[in-house]
């Protein structure tokens, strides 16, 4: 936001000792290219420097709600074409048919942004439990992952590929997480 003679202010709000705090920020557009100047970095202070989060994670969280609805639309697909024997939990009918169901669920949810905090711990929640099963499946010596409906996918290249690094990259680009005014204990 632009104020008065070219200085820029920057509004941030900060959850501190019980209350909402307001943080105004001023600065002049510098030479440098940065859009603040020096005295104004230096009076942001330390930790105040991310002032707007950056949308990796948010970035994340779509490209995996797309990977499910696509795993949900090729799955689908095998359960109406393929005839399938109910042989074990992973190839009766009703298990396969709520796998569908919840993975075009959680890919919807995950499209449309909505409480991102907790998709992200469903979405983390949930590929822990394709890493666990994709392990499963590869030790057990399994030709295919069954992720995909009728495209056939070692398990290995799925683990390795798809279930370990949604892992990895969920722990790395979680959300901001705010600690409630009834857990502020947990702090000090």
């Amino acid at each position: 936001m632009f104020g008065l003679a070219g200085s820029i202010y920057i509004y941030r709000e900060r959850y501190k000792t019980g209350r909402w705090v307001r943080l105004v920020y001023a600065g002049c557009p510098d030479e440098g290219g940065s859009g603040l100047s020096r005295t104004s970095l230096a009076a942001r202070g330390k930790g105040s420097g991310n002032m707007r989060r950056h949308p990796a994670g948010d970035i994340l969280l779509k490209a995996l709600g797309l990977l499910l609805l696509t795993a949900a639309v090729l799955k689908g697909h095998e359960l109406l074409t393929v005839p399938v024997a109910n042989g074990g939990l992973w190839m009766w009918r009703p298990f396969l048919i709520f796998q569908v169901e919840f993975e075009l669920a959680l890919g919807f949810w995950l499209l449309s942004g909505v409480f991102k905090r907790l998709a992200w711990l469903a979405t983390l929640l949930c590929f822990g439990l394709f890493c666990c099963v994709t392990l499963y499946k590869a030790l057990t010596g399994a030709a295919s992952c069954g992720c995909f409906g009728t495209v056939h996918v070692n398990p290995w290249l799925t683990l390795l590929a798809i279930d370990l690094p949604a892992v990895v990259a969920l722990t790395l680009f979680r959300p901001y997480l705010v600690i409630a005014p009834i857990l502020s204990f947990l702090r000090r």
